[in-house]
């Protein structure tokens, strides 16, 4: 019986491997993304509720201003970005990710 090394090309199993660590990567992002948005939408008074949508609109005033300031604290300490590949130095502005709505 043949191995499949004689089958399929060693470059096509590379990029296959390749793709699929990228797409683990971009779930990992997300779920890193998630994750933070619920920390600081529970930090800022909101409370969740299933399926743990985060929803900015319900937090007034001050809970609002602070729920994008969480935000910005945790994407400026965290490696999120970075997970995902090489980013220039100078390439983001520091605040560059949640803008005030008020």
């Amino acid at each position: 019986m043949a191995d499949i090394r004689d089958k399929v090309p060693l470059d096509e199993l590379l990029a296959e491997q390749q793709e699929i660590e990228d797409v683990y990567k971009t779930m990992r992002f997300s779920q890193k993304i998630r994750h933070a948005s619920l920390a600081c939408f529970k930090a800022a008074g909101g409370k969740p509720g299933y399926p743990f949508r985060v929803d900015q609109i319900a937090l007034v005033g001050k809970d609002y201003v602070n729920f994008g300031d969480c935000m910005n604290v945790k994407f400026e300490e965290g490696p999120y970005l970075r997970e995902l590949g090489d980013i220039p130095e100078g390439a983001i502005p520091k605040k560059f990710v949640w803008a005030h709505g008020l």
